[in-house]
């Protein structure tokens, strides 16, 4: 099964495997259920620990978690996976797709996602290299936004102190 052509639909962020259930994607902040699935667990544990070792990786069940980044077809998308039986129900795994486009802060105002306050004060914070953090649940923006600063400085050295790979 090639999962990823999922991702050809430009929609869709978030590709997630719950064992052997059907596959669910998240297309345009719905999360709709796909004629997708695994045969069984074992086969969607096989296809993680592959995954995985395909990009230098380990999964299995000394090290049930784990994370990467691939590249594929269709961008850039980082990988979580947690094995079954250990963790969970069953095997879990994740893919979100980076966008390929760096949003500017105009951008996000125009979209809606800041207002002009916001904009002004994230502005005052680069001009004048404030120290800051950004938090908040997934799938919330937290890396686009910091893409959209970033994308605004791009002279200034920047350290980021980051989980995964995203930016």
């Amino acid at each position: 099964m090639d999962l990823f052509e999922l991702f050809a639909d430009e929609r869709v962020s978030d590709i997630l495997v719950n064992s052997s259930a059907p596959i669910v994607v998240d297309r345009s902040g719905q999360l709709i259920e796909t004629d997708k699935k695994f045969e069984s667990e074992q086969v969607v544990q096989e296809f993680a620990k592959q995954l995985f070792e395909n990009n230098y990786e380990r999964i299995d069940f000394s090290k049930p978690f784990a994370e990467t980044t691939i590249k594929t077809d269709y961008g850039t998308v980082r990988v979580h996976a947690s094995l079954g039986e250990q963790c969970s129900v069953g095997t879990q795994i994740s893919f979100r797709r980076h966008s390929n486009h760096l949003k500017t802060l105009s951008e996000l105002e125009l979209a809606g996602c800041i207002s002009s306050a916001q904009h002004a004060l994230i502005t005052e914070i680069l001009k004048y290299r404030k120290n800051f953090v950004i938090v908040g649940s997934t799938g919330s923006g937290k890396t686009t936004l910091l893409r959209a600063m970033l994308n605004a400085v791009r002279t200034e050295r920047i350290i980021t102190i980051e989980d995964s790979l995203e930016l």
